[in-house]
């Protein structure tokens, strides 16, 4: 009887030594408001170890998607459209979790409250909001689950409500929202699949509610809002339903286009730009609109832009910023406009950003955010929002 007691009380001692050992199985992530208003996060043993590598991000109007570089999504932020693509019919989720409905994915972009994710076999995979048809189907009006679109994409570009994907045999493909004639089609009217509009593409970009096109020779094509000539077709030519060829610069590598503004990186690494400019966002150091294009910038080698605001990564791999910044999504310590470019990061890969907040992706891997928190889009819950890159933390 003593020795069986004895074992007993062994056996007791080893269960309770290794329940305190074993991890937290919720996400122990702490915010933290410092001194100068912006957040510390510390996290415990629910951080993964080692760290997780990123290779891509995308932003929605208030969520997030990560890519990692073993293919995985991560997402955090609104989910009433399933745009998390979680699965789950949650309406908000302020955590960064990993999707169970895709893998293998290389590259990912969002449009308001949908997502599209690109795989390494060249498949194009959506979930979310479906009600322009900006998923490229007529079978749901949203969905919360990734599913196969079509095949041999290259590269996908999301408008508010719009959709244009470049295939590998350099055609343009478009779907969704067409108020503003930003499909291209020749019509005004919304459509719910992918329809060919142009070939002998290298590159394409959306803003708001427009679609540009790069050629193979340089050349740039747009077509939908033109409100502020920020299309550079024309001051009296308000909307287009065509694709028009722009003439008004060439030997164009690059562009990208927020909600009434636009920029053109060129092949020899200059920055244009053109279009509204109030809150600064042209980078010229005032808050003048701009009819043609202006030179603002070199040593340029990519170029995103928000609703009001622009990123550009120079070749160096700096991170520079300009225009809005009412929740700090431009990631300067403060929420005062900036008209003129200012450096915010080094060694940044890659970036992504939409309305209110913006990622970069670190050559090293790690992803940091700033800007609105409210939505959860920075994978935590915390005051309005932080005006600081702050490294972003899965469970």
């Amino acid at each position: 009887m003593k020795r069986l007691k004895f074992i007993n009380i062994i056996v007791l001692s080893f269960i309770l030594f290794s329940c305190s050992n074993l991890p937290n199985s919720g996400s122990n992530q702490e915010s933290s408001l410092t001194s100068n208003n912006s957040i510390s996060t510390s996290s415990s043993s629910s951080s993964i170890k080692p760290q997780i590598k990123f290779i891509a991000a995308g932003c929605g109007f208030v969520h997030t998607a990560l890519i990692d570089e073993n293919g995985f999504l991560w997402s955090s932020g609104n989910n009433f459209n399933g745009q998390l693509g979680n699965g789950e019919d949650s309406w908000l989720q302020s955590e960064f979790t990993l999707s169970p409905t895709i893998s293998n994915v290389k590259s990912t972009t969002c449009g308001e409250f949908y997502t599209f994710a690109i795989k390494n076999d060249s498949t194009l995979w959506a979930t979310g909001i479906n009600n322009y048809g900006q998923l490229g189907t007529n079978e749901f009006p949203q969905t919360n689950s990734f599913f196969m679109v079509t095949t041999n994409v290259k590269k996908v570009a999301c408008g508010e409500n719009h959709t244009a994907i470049l295939k590998n045999d350099g055609t343009l493909w478009v779907t969704g929202y067409n108020y503003y004639g930003q499909l291209g089609l020749g019509h005004n009217k919304h459509t719910n699949k992918f329809v060919k509009v142009l070939s002998d593409i290298k590159d394409i970009a959306c803003g708001n509610n427009r679609t540009f096109a790069i050629k193979n020779d340089g050349t740039l094509w747009g077509t939908g809002d033109n409100n502020y000539n920020e299309m550079s077709i024309g001051n009296n030519i308000f909307m287009t339903n065509k694709f028009v060829k722009i003439t008004t610069i060439s030997n164009v590598k690059a562009v990208a286009s927020g909600d009434r503004h636009t920029l053109v990186l060129k092949e020899d690494n200059t920055l244009w730009a053109i279009g509204y400019n109030y809150y600064g966002q042209l980078g010229t150091g005032d808050r003048n609109d701009r009819n043609q294009f202006v030179l603002v910038l070199s040593n340029v080698r990519e170029v995103y832009c928000g609703y009001n605001d622009t990123y550009v990564i120079k070749n160096d791999g700096t991170l520079w910023a300009t225009g809005i910044n009412l929740y700090g999504e431009l990631g300067i310590g403060n929420y005062n406009i900036i008209k003129q470019f200012t450096q915010v990061l080094t060694e940044v890969k890659t970036f992504a950003c939409n309305k209110d907040h913006s990622i970069a992706i670190l050559e090293n891997g790690k992803a940091l955010g700033t800007g609105k928190l409210a939505g959860g889009q920075l994978g935590f819950y915390g005051p309005e929002s932080v005006n600081n890159f702050i490294e972003l933390k899965v469970e």
